[in-house]
């Protein structure tokens, strides 16, 4: 069943495969919430956070204690683990990404069947990248080739005004919040959703 919560525009993108989504707002407006509406209905799914823990994702939303999900806590160093082969071929495929890319790589070839991943949040996980001298455009362009090579459906999780991410992304949706005559109103907006008709460009 579709979630009332998740604009048709982007449910209808999600069919595809290969899909990255951009959501965008400020702390508060929604954006943790919207992602894990939509990947509920998910054969596999992948959620990596840098700020808050399974634990506490678990608490505040309940109802994903019933669910199939795989938490990463990318705050923690990940470990190379694999086969001599895997190495290979990720060499060979997307050559000198960092770690964190490397294994977001075979956690998606381990799992198949088309997963989504939630990265949240992509401005906590870039810094960490940064800090070992790394451009920006070229970890985001690798990360943009490797969804469309793997067909996975990728969300990315950012607080700050990306201008890059908006060009390389298939989707973009902004969420906003506001208090008017004491009532807080949350506002997703669609601003790009490639091979899908914006029949409805705001969502309340």
């Amino acid at each position: 069943m579709d979630s009332p919560m998740v604009p048709m525009e982007i449910l209808e993108a999600f069919k595809q495969n290969g899909y990255t989504l951009l959501i965008k707002g400020k702390a508060g407006t929604g954006k943790t919430t919207l992602s894990l509406e939509l990947i509920e209905n998910a054969n596999e799914k992948i959620y990596i956070s840098s700020r808050i823990t399974p634990k506490n994702i678990l608490n505040q939303f309940p109802w994903l204690n019933s669910k199939e999900i795989s938490f990463i806590d990318a705050t923690q160093t990940f470990i190379q683990d694999d086969s001599i082969a895997s190495q290979i071929e990720r060499a060979i495929k997307f050559r000198e990404m960092p770690g964190f890319l490397q294994k977001l790589y075979d956690i998606v070839k381990e799992k198949g069947d088309n997963p989504v991943v939630v990265i949240d949040s992509w401005d906590a996980i870039k810094a960490g990248i940064f800090d070992k001298g790394l451009k920006a455009k070229r970890i985001e362009t690798v990360l943009a080739e490797m969804v469309r090579y793997l067909k996975f459906n990728l969300i990315l999780i950012v607080e700050s005004e990306e201008r890059y991410l908006d060009y390389i992304s298939d989707g973009i949706v902004e969420l906003r919040s506001e208090v008017i005559e004491n009532r807080r109103i949350r506002t997703i907006e669609i601003k790009k959703m490639r091979g899908v008709e914006i029949k409805q460009p705001e969502y309340l």
